[in-house]
């Protein structure tokens, strides 16, 4: 898109469409005379594309905007594999826990993809793995970007994934830390991948 490759984080697929959040970028023309205004974009595989732009380091949006674009999408091919498969209420349903243990000590990346009460799917990172007793295990995912579109502004959020079901994310205005805006929902099922 303009010319650019980048990386798409919090990947969603929900009825037939794709949507991700790029990495963030710095406005180039603004960045040449020493401005550091950030580009964060929602985009699609129905070709929308939602932006807003953010000073650094301050929770003042400056701007928004929605647009249809030509859009060229890439899989990568860095080599995952599933270690464990769980639902809420059968718990484990493929693969051991000290799998993902092994992998998390080993410093190797962790991700989940989470399948929605509305059959939507999810795909975010995790950046710890946290052993509360032999059959709860909290996963801490990264913290992400994320353009809300009903509200026209920048976001940041990070979510907590239990084992037993639940899935609570927090919200918050991009450059502030006071938190806004904490859910909790549950999730059908969730595919813990480690890269190999």
């Amino acid at each position: 898109m303009n010319d650019m490759i980048s990386r798409l984080h919090d990947v969603r697929v929900s009825s037939g469409e794709v949507t991700g959040v790029m990495v963030d970028i710095f406005n180039r023309t603004l960045w040449a005379v020493g401005h550091a205004q950030i580009i964060r974009s929602r985009v699609s595989t129905a070709g929308t594309v939602n932006s807003c732009t953010f000073t650094w380091e301050s929770d003042m949006d400056l701007g928004w905007s929605s647009r249809q674009e030509s859009i060229i999408w890439y899989v990568g091919s860095r080599p995952w594999t599933k270690i464990v498969s769980l639902n809420p209420f059968d718990g484990i349903i493929w693969g051991d826990f000290n799998d993902l243990y092994l992998a998390a000590m080993s410093w190797k990346s962790l991700r989940v993809v989470i399948k929605h009460l509305d059959s939507s799917y999810q795909s975010v990172d995790i950046n710890n793995v946290h052993l509360m007793n032999s059959t709860l295990i909290i996963l801490d995912t990264t913290v992400q970007g994320a353009v809300q579109t009903d509200e026209l502004m920048c976001q940041q959020w990070a979510g907590f994934l239990y084992t037993d079901g639940m899935y609570e994310t927090v919200k918050w205005t991009t450059g502030r830390t006071i938190l806004e805006e904490r859910t909790v929902i549950q999730y059908t099922s969730i595919d813990i991948f480690s890269e190999i």
